[in-house]
Parts: C-alpha cells; structure tokens; sequence
C-alpha cells in the first residue's frame, strides 16, 4: 500500500484500508490497557500485602523498642540492689573486725542505710509496673511478633522486709517511707500510737532465725519501756535491720547477718541474670523485627521493579501487534493490487468491487 500524505489522492480502497488499521489499533490499545490494568492490579496487591506487614512490624519495633528500655532500666535497678547487697556484707565484716563500739556503731548506721537503699531501688516509681517491688503488682508482658506471641516476666520482690506479730496479737511493720521507724497496728489495721525508733529504740533480746520467734525491748531505761514477744516474717530478700542483729556487736548477730545477705546475693544473681536474658531476647525479637522489614522493603522494590518491567513488556507487545496488523493489511492491499492488474480491471468498477470482495 503507497505512503498516504496530505497531497496525495485517497482512493476508497486506500480509506478502507486505513479505517482498518485505525480499528485494530483502537482494539489492542484497549487490550493493552486491560492488560495493564490487571498486571497493575496483580502486583499492586502484592505490594500492599508487603507494605501492610511491613507497618505492622515497624509498629512492632516501636513497642519492642519500649520493652528493652523497660527491661534495660530494671538491668540497672537490679544492678544497684546487687551493688547495696555487697555494701551491706562488707560493714558486717567490718564490724566483725571492729576494735571499738563506736567504729561498729558506724558500721551499723552504713549497714542499715544501705539494706534502706535496697528497698527505695526496689520500690522505685520510675518503672510500671513495678515487678521487683515490695508491693505485689501484676506481671509485665510484651508482645514479640505480629501474630501475637508475648513474654511475660512475673513480679519477684526484691526489696526486703519483714513485720511482727508479738503475743498480743498487734503487728509491727516498718515504715515503708523513712524505712526508719517501727510501728505497731491493731488487728483491723489502725495504729496503736506507738512508734519506735529503729536506730536507737529496739533492743534485741533474743531472735531464732528458723521459727522466727522473736523478743526484744523498746525504750529501754525510760519510763516507757516495754519487752515484747512473738513473731518475725521476713519478706523478699530476707535481709534486716540490725537491730535484729544485735546492732553488728556480736559474732552470733553478724553471723546470721552474712547468712542472710549471702542467701539474698544468690537470690539476685538469680533475677539479675533472668533479667539479663529477657533483655537479650527482647534485642534479638527487634532484630529479627528490623530484619523482617528490610526483607519486606526489598519485596516491595523488587514487586515494583518486576511491574514496570511487565508494563514494558506489554507495551513492546502492544507495538508489536501493531507492527503486524500493518504489514497484514499491507500485504492484503499488494495482493489486491497484483490481481487487479493481472486482470486487468483497475478501470471496472464492477469488477473492482467484486475483487474488493473476494480478494
């Protein structure tokens, strides 16, 4: 078929021909873009599935982020206990060596600021809940993947404690604030107005770690002092005030004060390292999180690659098509041509019209 221009002379059969094109290529632009749509369609899909998982471990990363600053501060928390524990042992030993009442005086004040210490880390508000507290409290869970798996980390006190029933059935319990006083309660919980201070006004007199009975004075040589008896549970780590200890003077009350702050380290060391491990995994829960969104952001360029690629490919076969639509229609109009002028019938019109038809 001749190159058509604007001076050139449009036959009928030239108009028909390019009509026919004109239609076959309306038909595959609209083939093309159905197929688009749909390549569109399938990997966009995909790519929003990735992009979804993606969010949702990204929300992930931020809750995981959340859990290791918990559990990295109760790491410290537990740390400093630990570090008040050995304190205290070392001014049971001191006092051990003492060579004077008032050098074991002085062991005795750092001793019981220290085991103060232990309790106001234990108890601190800086964290909740608050699962090493002397208060019980619920336990701390968080969640590990996307699909809901969680860790949960029980409350363990580790603060120490202790209160006592004496014979009257009133209950003694240390000041949970100051931590620097005794007080005693009635048996519906009021106080009975007596309270005493636990640096100068107990007097141990006697103490059986095993049963936990328990007698001491208060007040001693005033006119208010009183001997009372009973019970003594300890709570948490176990450890006590000295006066329980008799002030650190004595080799009993140092002994059994070692036993107990030897008994409280391993308890720390136990919790310390449980600690440890819960914030290692919960490192490697957001490594594997992070690594899971990488993956997923590399899916997403890949979908995204392989579409454009896909597109292209269908526009080449798009231009293909069209390529041969046109060289079928060419070779349509030569055939006609050859016949017309073997025939001789370019001039007859009727015969034309039968060629057109058959041809």
């Amino acid at each position: 078929m001749a190159v058509t221009t604007v001076l050139s002379s449009l036959s009928v059969r030239d108009f028909a021909y390019s009509q026919l094109l004109t239609q076959l290529s309306q038909y595959n632009s609209k083939q093309l873009v159905s197929d688009q749509k749909l390549a569109v369609g399938d990997y966009q899909q995909k790519v929003n599935s990735a992009k979804r998982t993606s969010a949702e471990w990204e929300g992930l990363r931020q809750d995981l982020d959340k859990a290791r600053t918990f559990l990295s501060s109760l790491v410290s928390r537990v740390r400093n206990i630990e570090n008040y524990v050995n304190d205290a042992t070392t001014q049971a030993y001191g006092a051990r060596n003492a060579s004077a009442t008032v050098e074991v005086w002085g062991y005795k004040a750092t001793f019981d600021s220290k085991i103060r210490q232990v309790n106001t880390t234990a108890d601190s508000a800086s964290q909740s809940p608050n699962i090493i507290g002397n208060t019980e409290v619920s336990s701390y869970s968080y969640t590990t993947d996307i699909y809901g798996a969680t860790a949960t980390l029980s409350h363990h006190t580790l603060g120490t404690g202790y209160t006592i029933e004496d014979s009257d059935g009133k209950t003694w319990k240390r000041d949970p604030t100051t931590q620097l006083y005794l007080e005693r309660f009635n048996s519906d919980g009021s106080s009975t107005g007596t309270k005493i201070d636990i640096s100068t006004g107990i007097t141990l007199v006697s103490y059986t770690a095993s049963t936990g009975a328990i007698s001491f004075t208060t007040e001693a040589g005033t006119s208010n002092e009183a001997t009372y008896s009973g019970t003594l549970t300890a709570t948490g780590l176990g450890v006590l005030d000295s006066w329980v200890y008799e002030g650190l003077t004595t080799d009993a009350g140092r002994t059994q004060a070692l036993d107990d702050l030897h008994d409280a380290k391993d308890e720390v060391e136990v919790y310390l390292a449980r600690y440890e491990a819960a914030l290692a995994e919960a490192q490697y829960y957001d490594l594997h999180a992070s690594e899971a969104v990488s993956g997923l952001n590399a899916k997403v360029s890949s979908l995204t690659a392989s579409q454009l690629l896909a597109l292209q490919e269908l526009e080449t076969g798009n231009q293909y098509v069209n390529g041969l639509n046109q060289a079928l229609v060419e070779s349509y109009a030569a055939v006609q041509y050859e016949y017309s002028k073997m025939l001789g019938v370019e001039s007859n019109q009727l015969v034309q019209a039968l060629l057109n038809t058959t041809a």
